[in-house]
């Protein structure tokens, strides 16, 4: 891996602490920022993990709204 690539790891695996300790857990911002974190994941070919923080954003989103709310579409699609 070359230095930019651990170097953004470095920050995501930080980002995903701190929304831990600072951000409510169904916290909009949270949700963004998980799924944000994903695709990031996704776009350094860190395809588990990515996978793991789209996941969680999902089943976030379904437990705050319900299965069949538009935002879980949104979650999908973002």
């Amino acid at each position: 891996e070359d230095g930019d690539s651990l170097s953004a790891k470095k920050y995501i695996n930080s980002a995903i602490d701190s929304s831990k300790s600072l951000l409510t857990i169904d916290s909009p911002k949270r949700l963004e920022l998980l799924h944000k974190l994903g695709e990031t994941l996704s776009d350094l070919g860190e395809y588990n993990d990515a996978e793991k923080q789209l996941l969680l954003a999902l089943e976030l989103v379904e437990k705050k709204y319900g299965p069949h709310h538009i935002k879980v579409t949104e979650a999908l699609f973002l």
